[in-house]
């Protein structure tokens, strides 16, 4: 019978380690971007989007709340302070006009989406990771 009660907790603590690992590895920040923009071509209006990461690969997406818009992009080591936690779309300003231009998460960041876009200002949308 102690066998059984210690398998039954042993399990238990398995399980619950695997779902601390599974939400771990999913994170996702929700970020309220106040203007619409374009990204790869395509323009995205004002609104909540969603930054998610696997933590187990260098992919992150972002999607709008209703799931209309979603883009996918690798992210690598960047600028970022290295303890930086924020999720952070930067765009390029041209007065009326924004460009989605990278997006940092935490201390990584994607590469510049692009390069040919001449800024004027720097916009910023941010979020804390896990909200």
């Amino acid at each position: 019978m102690g066998s059984k009660v210690r398998n039954f907790f042993i399990a238990s603590i398995v399980m619950a380690t695997v779902a601390v690992a599974t939400t771990n590895a999913h994170a996702e920040t929700a970020i309220k971007v106040p203007f619409k923009f374009t990204v790869a071509g395509k323009t995205c209006p004002a609104g909540i989007y969603i930054v998610d990461r696997d933590a187990n690969s260098h992919l992150i997406k972002m999607h709008s709340r209703d799931g209309i818009q979603a883009f996918h992009w690798l992210i690598g080591p960047g600028n970022p302070n290295p303890t930086d936690n924020r999720v952070i779309l930067h765009f390029d300003d041209l007065g009326q006009n924004h460009s989605l231009r990278s997006v940092q998460y935490g201390s990584m960041i994607t590469s510049k989406f692009d390069d040919k876009t001449k800024t004027s200002d720097d916009a910023v949308a941010r979020g804390t990771k896990g909200q």
